[in-house]
């Protein structure tokens, strides 16, 4: 295993443990923003998180949640460019990591970083688009109390730190990401 592989599976696992943590910042934080494009693309990046809680195939949850926090870290990324005093909270953290997802991703980043673009905040996951959510506070704040209810009940999947795993989730993004 090379030294870059091994910064990858380490940090992944580390995204994995935190999962659950870095969404209830994220979940904290977005709502308040002052910009309806920060909050729209924060609460897509929590939306899609259901999204993908609804369609994660039993065996593959490491493969479906690493991808749920990466969308995470683009997404606070994303979100800095609108509302800046984000990176007062993890937010800001969150969004240097996605430094090392743009690393790790090599040519399925610039896919990534334009799904997250076009159809983070109209993605509709249970009847809901992000973009709604960022509109009505009552909404919002359903939508969190039920973000929060899964922080409590996420438990950490196993990932080992094989560097096929690596090639599994490079493939796992590689065939969901429109070209």
């Amino acid at each position: 295993m090379d030294e870059q592989e091994l910064e990858y599976l380490d940090a992944f696992a580390g995204y994995l443990r935190t999962l659950a943590s870095d969404v209830a910042e994220v979940a904290h934080v977005a709502p308040r923003s002052g910009n309806s494009e920060a909050r729209a693309t924060l609460l897509g990046s929590l939306n899609y998180l259901f999204r993908s809680i609804d369609l994660i195939p039993d065996g593959i949850d490491d493969l479906g949640f690493l991808d749920d926090a990466f969308v995470l870290r683009i997404a606070s990324r994303r979100a800095l460019i609108h509302d800046a005093k984000l990176g007062e909270s993890n937010v800001g953290r969150f969004a240097s990591e996605a430094l090392l997802v743009d690393k790790f991703l090599g040519d399925l980043a610039y896919r990534f970083e334009h799904f997250l673009e076009s159809k983070l905040a109209e993605h509709n996951v249970r009847g809901r688009t992000a973009r709604a959510l960022s509109e009505d506070s009552a909404a919002s704040e359903e939508f969190v109390r039920e973000v929060m209810a899964w922080t409590r009940t996420y438990t950490v999947p196993g990932f080992t730190r094989d560097p096929r795993n690596l090639i599994k989730l490079r493939s796992f993004l590689a065939t969901r990401l429109p070209d």
